[in-house]
């Protein structure tokens, strides 16, 4: 496993007037209404409700991603280790059709009727529309019900510091900088 890197929150800056920004990175697949498959990196995600259960996904209006989701209903998030998600800025600048194949990750189909999820990523949660939240300007709040969540066998029966370890995620601090989760010393 790569070296934890450290990084204090005085280095997460904001470019959009102040404040701490630590973002976990995950991978937005959602398909067209021609069954088109998207993959698209997202670092602004979060829990919105443990009634649904439901997360929030934020978007722009004009992204492909925010369009899939409203025209078919579904979306899955794939939870990438910090290595998968340092090449979210590649999938991210690549072509829509060559954005899987930069990630090097496979999407493997839903059993249950919902998007694909990437087979190495692991943890992924499919879900279905709530509904969306029109911010300011063209920014959209995307409020997903959970269908499904999985986790990969060997984290769910890993000690949990391990387990922790094993999912690894990676968080987005600015452009270019990119930092995993560190162990409590």
């Amino acid at each position: 496993m790569a070296p934890w890197l450290r990084f204090p929150s005085s280095t997460c800056r904001s470019t959009s007037g102040g404040g701490t920004r630590r973002r976990s990175v995950v991978y937005a697949l959602t398909r067209s209404a021609e069954g088109e498959l998207d993959v698209a990196p997202k670092s602004w995600i979060q829990m919105a409700g443990f009634g649904g259960p439901l997360l929030s996904l934020g978007c722009s209006r004009r992204h492909r991603t925010r369009d899939n989701i409203v025209s078919t209903g579904r979306f899955t998030l794939s939870f990438p280790t910090i290595e998968q998600a340092r090449l979210a800025r590649a999938v991210a600048d690549a072509p829509r059709d060559e954005r899987v194949a930069v990630s090097g990750l496979s999407p493997k189909e839903s059993t249950s009727g919902g998007v694909a999820h990437l087979r190495e990523c692991p943890a992924y949660c499919e879900c279905e529309l709530y509904r969306e939240v029109a911010l300011e300007g063209d920014e959209v709040l995307v409020l997903g019900r959970i269908t499904r969540l999985a986790v990969h066998d060997d984290v769910v029966g890993a000690p949990t510091r391990e387990a922790y370890a094993l999912l690894a995620p990676g968080f987005f601090l600015e452009p270019g900088v990119m930092t995993g989760l560190a162990p409590a010393d």
